[in-house]
């Protein structure tokens, strides 16, 4: 009888871990320590595998969207697919956007992250619009990355400084 018990609760138990577990397949990748400005400013665009992944969502991808991020505090993004701001499929018009706007390093829970504000973007008529992109590494070079709906799925756009 004793191993019996012994089985279900191991059986409960890795089931359980299993539930604990999941979620954002980048978690361990975010980054922790301050990163310096210095290390951001620059022009980003869309890596190989970003684009790939926007062609398998239906984007037609004519120029690798990119983000120049400058030393004043401001940055222009330009060809981002809407999908980087809608969180459901059924709310992407597959459509490309651009628009200038203010940029710092943030903190975001743990990690540390990209704050975008934009004052009034093309997309939102309301006026200002702000959001943020994470950074992956640990150190230089970093890459920014675009979480696009769930976090849980691990989709999203990957940037890399030129």
């Amino acid at each position: 009888m004793r191993p019996l018990v012994i089985i279900a609760a191991s059986l409960a138990l890795s089931g359980g871990g299993c539930f604990m577990f999941q979620g954002d397949p980048y978690y361990n990748e975010y980054t922790r320590a301050q990163p310096d400005e210095k290390d951001i400013i620059g022009i980003w665009t869309a890596n190989a595998r970003s684009l790939e992944w926007l062609k398998a969502q239906g984007y037609d991808v004519a120029a690798p969207p990119a983000l120049e991020f400058r030393a004043d505090g401001t940055f222009t993004m330009t060809g981002m697919p809407d999908c980087w701001r809608v969180f459901f499929d059924r709310e992407r018009k597959k459509t490309f956007e651009s628009a200038p706007g203010k940029w710092r390093v943030t903190k975001h829970q743990e990690w540390w992250a990209l704050g975008l504000e934009f004052d009034r973007p093309p997309w939102f008529a309301g006026g200002g619009y702000g959001s943020e992109l994470f950074l992956r590494r640990q150190k230089p070079p970093y890459l920014v990355h675009a979480i696009i709906g769930d976090p849980d799925a691990g989709d999203g756009i990957e940037f890399e400084r030129k």
